[in-house]
């Protein structure tokens, strides 16, 4: 059973700004993964300080498109959560997301609660 937690116009003014993220990630994603390909090649070439550094380039490349291939898998989550009825539900206690923060977070998946409970790090085991 999916509970409606925001109307169905800020759904759609939603998915819209979601769709919208999905297509500049992905431009992203391709551009990063066009330079690493790009430098990757140049990694055996040169002299050893400019192999050091495009090996360096290669590992910067490498983790800002993990970074955003992640972004583009939570907008990906967040327009699923429209199709079912369940966006704008907090992921794990059920209340509902602040239009606020949905506002400027369309893809969350916790309310301000859950979300600070989640970023905290997790205590070190004795």
């Amino acid at each position: 059973m999916s509970i409606l937690t925001i109307s169905l116009p800020r759904q759609a003014e939603r998915r819209a700004q979601l769709e919208h993220c999905w297509r500049a990630r992905l431009e992203r994603i391709t551009e990063l993964s066009l330079a690493y390909h790009d430098t990757a090649q140049r990694t055996g070439q040169g002299t050893s300080a400019e192999r050091s550094r495009a090996a360096r380039r290669v590992r910067k490349l490498a983790r800002a498109a993990a970074g955003e291939r992640q972004e583009l898998a939570e907008i990906e989550a967040a327009l699923q959560r429209i199709s079912n009825g369940e966006y704008g539900q907090c992921e794990q206690c059920r209340a509902p997301i602040s239009a606020a923060l949905l506002a400027s977070r369309p893809q969350a998946r916790y309310c301000e609660s859950c979300g600070r409970l989640a970023a905290q790090p997790a205590p070190h085991p004795r």
